[in-house]
């Protein structure tokens, strides 16, 4: 009895913790599709502006509306590299190999600046210290280099917080914006700024679901986490088929047999419960999360399901048993 509500703990113990090591794959993949898409979010909405309007114009727009947290993007059309940026309050920030991204002073400086991609390291001009970028036969000051550990279209990119002497010159349907923000934003928030602008999701719709959706980019993590459920329950169908036997044993020696089946499944509950706690804690300490609250709220999940599977299960073969002994 021992032995086997041991191997119990040890098996779904290790299913949580492939679950756990499942779900630390999907935020790395979360995290390559956000900096393959110059660290925008998939709530990122696209801005096609019909006047004639400078960048430092829509710059002070955005600087005087009640929107916060924001940054634009000024996608160049003639180079997809590079990226004018003007972001307001709390914006989202790239992962940084060295030095700083932009911060609100450098939106109003007389001097640009860049942040680059890791891609662009050696390629720099390192007179004195200063690290600088040469762009169209200016150098610009490069004050952070982005990146991570993992290979992303951004590491080839370049973010450029233009002067405010150039911003008045630059016309802004010569490029293409997207607008972020860390909280939800909404068409007419947009509105209130861009007017008579068309303003769509970057990530449209077809048929409901979008062209490239989550689900499409997470099968293969989604397919493990389905065969952690099958495992689950396969250890759940055996634990019931051997009630049969336990069954007998019990009414052989006049035990209360709803008694017996109550204890089965609080067994089944505690064992199951230690084995998903151990193996999800093991796994959250084994790999770095941004946030565990999906690891913890699918072993809760399946935890859940899993005690009240036992039980109906359990219910039902004792009713099961009672009609074939009233035969």
């Amino acid at each position: 009895m021992v032995k086997k509500n041991l191997l119990v703990v040890v098996y779904v113990a290790f299913l949580a913790f492939i679950a756990v090591a499942t779900f630390y794959k999907i935020q790395e993949r979360d995290l390559v599709i956000q900096l393959n898409n110059h660290n925008l979010s998939a709530a990122a909405y696209k801005v096609k502006v019909k006047s004639s309007q400078s960048l430092a114009q829509l710059n002070e727009a955005v600087s005087k509306s009640k929107l916060t947290n924001l940054q634009l993007h000024y996608q160049a059309k003639d180079n997809s590299q590079v990226t004018y940026f003007y972001g307001k309050g709390k914006f989202a920030t790239p992962p940084m190999i060295t030095g700083n991204f932009f911060s609100e002073d450098d939106f109003k400086s007389d001097v640009a600046v860049a942040v680059v991609g890791k891609d662009w390291q050696k390629k720099l001009y390192k007179p004195q210290g200063q690290a600088y970028i040469k762009l169209n036969g200016t150098y610009i000051p490069v004050i952070g280099i982005m990146g991570d550990s993992y290979k992303s279209d951004l590491d080839k990119q370049i973010f450029i917080a233009q002067s405010q002497q150039q911003t008045p010159m630059m016309k802004a349907t010569d490029y293409k914006l997207v607008v972020d923000a860390k909280q939800a934003l909404t068409k007419n928030d947009l509105r209130t700024v861009f007017k008579q602008a068309k303003i769509t999701p970057l990530v449209t719709n077809v048929f409901i679901v979008p062209q490239s959706t989550w689900v499409a980019e997470h099968l293969r993590e989604l397919a493990v986490l389905a065969l952690v459920v099958i495992g689950l329950a396969l250890e759940l169908g055996l634990w019931v088929a051997s009630f049969r036997r336990k069954y007998q044993a019990a009414k052989f020696a006049k035990l209360s047999l709803k008694k017996y089946a109550f204890e089965e499944w609080e067994f089944y509950t505690l064992f199951t419960g230690l084995g998903l706690a151990f193996g999800t804690v093991l796994g959250i300490l084994r790999y770095s999360f941004t946030s565990v609250k999906a690891p913890i709220l699918y072993a809760l999940g399946i935890y859940f399901v899993a005690s009240l599977g036992c039980y109906i299960l359990l219910k039902k073969k004792m009713s099961e048993f009672e009609r074939n002994e009233k035969r």
